[in-house]
């Protein structure tokens, strides 16, 4: 099974677009997915701040919860002495081509926005002096872009802002607490599950014109690019899913 994202859906102007992207590779899916389950058994996952919609269709000892992830640099939860450094790495490695896939399709998006956070990560992360703790396996590659990662296993969270709330904030290697988000998210999924998202208030579009909206069902081959401030959610469904959820830092 493959990770497509030959087709997409971004905020543009007052609403949700489909877009095609068919020049964007394929990106396995086998050791991002086993990365997954791994990490999700060997490390705590937190309860959602918003209310979990999914409760009655978890399977006996499905692992459930939500993570805010560094993709930049080292934290206190995640660095060589924490617990769960052996089962993180991994799961970073097998992120790179995603993370390299779409950050090529938010530079399409949104090039500017990107160069803007490529730029931070090379000048304040890659070549600072003295190192700021960067994640070993990381390199400069076109997913630069994406600074933080929320891992939300097996949930349909009620519908909120992406990059807000206590449950998105993580703790610097310094100790200092900042809040995870800026100007746009990227959410992407993995697993057999399928969602359907929600997006209320927001205008949903595609090549024809405007389309009735009663959620918006989603798979391992689809992505969201999010503007700031627009809520999502999802639906109760059936099966393994995992939402991943890319953040850009802001201007």
């Amino acid at each position: 099974m493959n990770f497509h994202i030959d087709n997409s859906i971004y905020f543009r102007d007052k609403g949700l677009c489909r877009n095609s992207n068919p020049d964007l590779s394929m990106v396995p899916q086998a050791n991002l997915l086993s990365a997954l389950r791994t990490f999700v058994r060997e490390c705590p996952l937190e309860t959602p701040t918003r209310q979990n919609q999914n409760l009655v269709f978890r399977s006996p000892g499905e692992c459930s919860g939500t993570i805010v992830l560094p993709l930049w640099s080292q934290t206190p939860s995640f660095n060589p002495r924490s617990v769960h450094w052996n089962s993180f790495l991994p799961l970073v490695e097998a992120l790179r081509p995603l993370l390299e896939v779409a950050g090529r399709l938010f530079k399409s998006v949104r090039p500017y926005d990107y160069a803007f956070a490529e730029n931070i990560f090379l000048s304040e992360i890659w070549m600072s002096n003295p190192p700021i703790h960067p994640i070993p396996c990381r390199r400069p590659s076109s997913g630069d872009c994406f600074s933080s990662l929320r891992l939300s296993a097996n949930v349909a969270l009620v519908s909120g802002p992406l990059g807000s709330g206590t449950e998105v904030c993580e703790t610097r290697f310094d100790g200092s607490k900042s809040a995870v988000g800026g100007e746009w998210a990227l959410v992407t999924w993995a697993g057999e599950g399928k969602p359907r998202l929600e997006f209320p208030g927001v205008e949903v579009s595609d090549e024809n014109g405007p389309w009735d909206y009663q959620g918006l069902r989603v798979a391992a081959e689809d992505v969201v690019v999010l503007a700031p401030g627009i809520k999502t959610g999802s639906k109760p469904f059936v099966g393994e899913s995992y939402q991943l959820e890319l953040f850009v830092p802001g201007r």
